[in-house]
């Protein structure tokens, strides 16, 4: 919190273009200031145009009593939680959702967005404004807020832009975005606490943990790594990114930590969850997170980088660009493409061009006869979903027809793919919030350096030929951190599981979820909102693997823990406890 000349500040973030914006506002007189402190300098020249200077992930309010005015602003990737809520002339805000609940007198449950969850886990029906209760909303990512004397106004100060171009030549590109890896990285380490960050083994969280090993080799500073890994050899197949890990042992400087935590599973203080948090909506994982926080803070580290969304910017799969070649008349070109994709993939061509050709060329509405309309997941998510039929028709009605659509057009595949990587991007700034909360009381802050904005645009504007190449998705990192990564991780195409005994931990949890739902009267409240009998069924059936690739792998992934957080939710309220 900062004050001065009668506005306030209540700032969270970090702001990554300090001196741009000190020159800027002429504030050369070595005068300090915090980021708050230099938000509040912006708008008072700027005014309510302030967030289209920023550069950072940050959530702020700005009380201005002269103005008659409270605006605020979240970061453009959403980075930073932002929940408001009005109370008379009062615009109320924070980025934890349950204190901001607490300030509300008498939060109801939103049921329109519980009901939503029916048709997709991630709120996309909504634009990413409603939250789980009324009245208290999410502002989305790249948007701003302003109350005044006119009302309560919201508006996108910032969007991807599918139509822009590179302004450099296309084989500058890979130096170009090294660069900027290189800065969102830097940006991101911190000055006092001990480096940290989490290493899956993957593509994207092995550019980020080896680009930063290599910015504090030269600060003679050492980087914490921390990875799920098996606490013991697998006897039933199940296997970890323990080798590509070991890859990057050639970096000196970085220190592995393993972390198992054998003991811990997706249903473990499901009260704390929920409770710390104010919604049901978690990853299943969120004990992996838990324990990634604890033994980081162990070895004194206060935040930890993380390679997540990749895919948007920098790792984006060029989905769509195989169509684009097919309408421009490239077929030769095309042919040669879909030949070493083939080999890469190691599948056969006809089932490769079927995927990434001849399905995002065939229209819709053929799709839809065909039954093809709906993604896998999100067709597995509409056929599991644990809410009673009768409460989603109820409550719902006659939109549900017009929301599913929309869920729909948002994750279809697509023939361009610029304009499919900016509506990825666009789901992304709708998120409400930070999707890895875990129970642990004092999570560590998770750091997106493939979030940063600069990265993000760069990657959007870049051709097809850079992100699809060779036979290789994903091409653009690959070429950037040529001589970064070691070359099985930069020519890699396979992927462990993030939790690699995931399922092992659900099945050793379900025998008591299951006595959970079954001990459920069957005059309790929940019944009117959760379909407890289907969840009961759900909660019987054994994982084989953690892959998601059948519907009992996907609803011990996804829906039978949703059902259980949603539970839990549902009895913090007086007229659901039984």
């Amino acid at each position: 919190m900062h004050t001065a000349n009668s506005q306030t500040i209540a700032f969270l973030g970090r702001i990554d273009n300090r001196g741009e914006l000190r020159a800027a506002l002429r504030l050369d007189d070595g005068r300090p200031l915090d980021d708050g402190a230099l938000v509040l300098e912006g708008y008072r020249r700027w005014g309510t145009a302030l967030p289209e200077r920023l550069l950072g992930d940050f959530s702020f309010l700005i009380r201005d009593p002269a103005e008659r005015r409270a605006f605020g602003a979240r970061d453009h990737m959403g980075v930073k939680p932002y929940y408001y809520s009005r109370d008379g002339t009062c615009l109320l805000f924070s980025t934890d959702l349950a204190e901001l609940v607490a300030r509300v007198p008498g939060a109801r449950i939103n049921h329109e967005h519980l009901a939503m969850s029916a048709i997709c886990l991630l709120d996309l029906a909504s634009g990413g404004t409603t939250t789980p209760y009324k009245d208290v909303f999410s502002l989305p990512g790249g948007s701003a807020v302003c109350l005044d004397d006119r009302g309560l106004k919201t508006w996108e100060y910032w969007r991807p832009d599918a139509a822009k171009r590179l302004g450099i030549p296309d084989g500058e590109a890979p130096a170009a975005l090294r660069e900027l890896i290189f800065s969102a990285v830097e940006a991101r380490l911190p000055a006092k606490s001990a480096p940290a960050a989490l290493l899956s083994g993957g593509l994207d969280s092995s550019a980020v943990v080896a680009v930063a090993a290599m910015i504090l080799k030269k600060k003679n500073r050492a980087l914490d790594a921390f990875s799920a890994v098996l606490d013991r050899p697998s006897s039933d197949g199940t296997s970890d990114e323990s080798g590509f890990i070991r890859e990057l042992a050639c970096f000196e400087n970085i220190r592995f930590n393993r972390v198992t935590d054998a003991e811990r599973g997706p249903f473990d203080d499901v009260a704390g969850l929920v409770g710390g948090s104010a919604t049901p909506f978690h990853t299943s994982r969120h004990y992996l997170y838990a324990a990634f926080a604890q033994a980081a803070r162990a070895r004194g580290a206060s935040t930890l980088l993380d390679g997540g969304f990749g895919e948007l910017g920098p790792s984006a799969h060029g989905a769509g660009y195989y169509p684009e070649l097919f309408r421009a008349g490239r077929w030769a070109l095309l042919a040669k493409e879909l030949k070493r994709r083939a080999q890469v993939d190691n599948q056969p061509a006809w089932r490769v061009a079927a995927r990434h050709l001849a399905l995002p060329l065939t229209p819709r509405r053929l799709l839809a006869l065909a039954g093809r309309d709906h993604r896998r997941d999100l067709q597995q998510w509409a056929d599991q979903c644990p809410l009673a039929n009768s409460y989603v028709e109820k409550t719902l009605g006659a939109r549900k027809a017009e929301l599913l659509a929309r869920v729909v057009a948002s994750v279809g595949a697509d023939r361009d793919h610029r304009r499919m990587q900016a509506r990825n991007i666009i789901l992304m700034q709708r998120r409400a919030a930070d999707p890895f909360i875990s129970a642990d009381p004092a999570p560590l802050e998770l750091l997106f350096p493939f979030l940063d904005k600069r990265i993000i645009e760069f990657c959007l504007s870049a051709p097809g030929h850079l992100k699809v190449r060779g036979g290789y998705a994903r091409s653009l990192i690959r070429l950037a951190l040529d001589g970064v990564l070691p070359k099985a991780i930069q020519w890699r195409t396979s992927k462990e599981p993030f939790s690699p005994d995931y399922h092992r931990r659900y099945n050793r949890q379900r025998p008591c979820i299951a006595r959970q739902l079954e001990s459920i009267a069957s005059n309790d409240p929940v019944r009117k909102i959760v379909d407890v009998p289907r969840l009961l069924a759900m909660a019987r059936v054994e994982m084989k693997s953690n892959r998601c690739g059948t519907p009992g792998d996907f609803m011990g992934m996804q829906t039978v823990p949703y059902g259980i957080y949603l539970i839990a939710f549902l009895r913090r309220f007086p007229e659901f406890q039984a």
